[in-house]
């Protein structure tokens, strides 16, 4: 499979992310706007397989980038969520070869001034449960989606397309009272049956999403941490969004993800966020369908049903608090738990 890293604009006027231009970053600059790019893991993972040998340069998929990089300039590199999500013992290794990369290739660049850097230590793990609070509190919600989706699809097989997202909903908005949009959009690809789909392209686009988020692994950690890292790209991709606008270190931020991950890149090609006048990006989304996803009578149920959904909790008052959280928390225990027996019930 080629890699492919590709700059996301989560928030855009257009249903395609438009492309990062040196005149864009140019006029950010004039206007006291920095042009920050957070960068996935797979990126970083690819700059180290350089850097120690186990691929070369001329095969890594990364020329493309470089060019961009160095033909754009001026851009603020953010890699501290993806040492974040990154294995512990392997920080250190991620860390130098994206210097040394950088250093050889990418010369004139630096961190961006206010990344988030990692002060994990090296005798952590990445298993949701052994997370710090706060990291627990940003994932949950992300997490818990995509935990509920591997159940459906390990426990419901029987159910048809429609009635999976429908109990996909449900449990959201009884569980944790509030179901993401993004989330949603991730479990139609993965309940919805793209092998039926006539048109060529679409087939290849919905295939690319669903086997993203449909995990797989041969023992319960495994698959559990390949749920976490899905949660993670989710959640990477509202963060660039929310980070739109914002302002660090005195400077507005204009905000693109930069990732190799095909699936979540064409996730972000059927939801993406909408710009908003008073500058809170992030707060609204809308779709992009193809033709014949506008004809399909599964698309048209599940959009309506997410939208009529959405539309009955915004009409109830509430704050997330303590006690939300501590029961969220018992729910992520109960769904690891009984995707856990999943594993026990095939032996």
């Amino acid at each position: 499979m080629a890699f492919n890293p590709t700059f996301i604009k989560p928030c855009r006027s257009t249903s395609k992310s438009m492309e990062l231009k040196r005149s864009k970053v140019i006029q950010n600059h004039l206007r006291q706007v920095e042009t920050s790019i957070i960068i996935d893991l797979n990126i970083l993972s690819k700059m180290n397989k350089v850097m120690t040998g186990e691929t070369t340069y001329k095969n890594s998929g990364l020329k493309d980038l470089v060019k961009t990089l160095n033909r754009v300039g001026g851009l603020c590199l953010s890699p501290g969520f993806a040492f974040n999500e990154a294995d512990a013992k392997l920080i250190h290794k991620l860390t130098k070869s994206y210097e040394l990369f950088l250093e050889k290739y990418c010369p004139t660049y630096m961190d961006h001034p206010g990344a988030i850097k990692t002060n994990r230590s090296e005798s952590r793990t990445a298993s949701f449960s052994e997370l710090p609070t706060n990291e627990k509190y940003v994932n949950s919600i992300t997490y818990l989606s995509i935990l509920k989706i591997q159940l459906i699809m390990r426990e419901d097989k029987e159910l048809s397309p429609e009635s999976k997202f429908k109990k996909y909903v449900d449990y959201l908005a009884l569980k944790a009272d509030m179901v993401g949009a993004i989330e949603a959009e991730a479990a139609k690809y993965v309940f919805f049956e793209h092998s039926m789909v006539s048109d060529q392209a679409l087939k290849v686009f919905c295939k690319k999403i669903k086997d993203n988020f449909k995990k797989g692994g041969n023992t319960p950690e495994k698959l559990l941490n390949k749920c976490l890292n899905s949660a993670r790209d989710i959640v990477y991709y509202r963060l660039a969004a929310r980070q739109q606008n914002e302002v660090l270190d005195g400077k507005s931020q204009d905000t693109w993800l930069l990732t190799a991950d095909d699936g979540l890149v064409n996730l972000t090609n059927s939801v993406y966020f909408v710009p908003q006048i008073d500058g809170d990006d992030s707060k609204y989304i809308t779709y992009f369908r193809h033709k014949e996803q506008n004809k399909s009578d599964y698309w048209s149920y599940c959009d309506n049903l997410f939208i009529k959904t959405v539309e009955e909790r915004d009409r109830i008052d509430k704050i997330f608090g303590k006690d939300d959280f501590s029961r969220l928390m018992l729910e992520v225990e109960a769904l690891e738990e009984r995707i856990a027996q999943t594993f026990e019930s095939t032996v």
